[in-house]
């Protein structure tokens, strides 16, 4: 345990979190491609997407489709590997789409 006093691979997870909705914000490949596994898989409008280069073109290609992008984190919890491993950080999104 932290200073906090959570769990440090819960200390890890939010802030994975944390640096994914912070790249969203700033709509930065880099940081945000380095939230991803390299053979993760992410399942997004329906569709499952396999493999950190395919789960980054596809996060390309739908933010070139908004003119403004907002996340939040919302309270969620995480259950580490001692509490019965998962992860439920709720977030919602807004945007503005760009006009074509």
């Amino acid at each position: 345990m932290d200073a906090s006093g959570m769990p440090a691979d819960e200390l890890a997870i939010r802030s994975l979190v944390a640096r994914y909705v912070d790249a969203v914000y700033r709509r930065d490949e880099d940081d945000w491609a380095a939230t991803w596994a390299e053979k993760a898989s992410w399942s997004v409008m329906g569709k499952v997407v396999t493999g950190r280069n395919q789960i980054v073109a596809l996060w390309l290609q739908a933010m070139d489709l908004f003119s403004f992008v907002a996340m939040q984190i919302h309270s969620g919890t995480v259950k580490t590997p001692q509490r019965g491993a998962g992860i439920s950080p709720n977030t919602s999104s807004i945007g503005t789409v760009t006009e074509r």
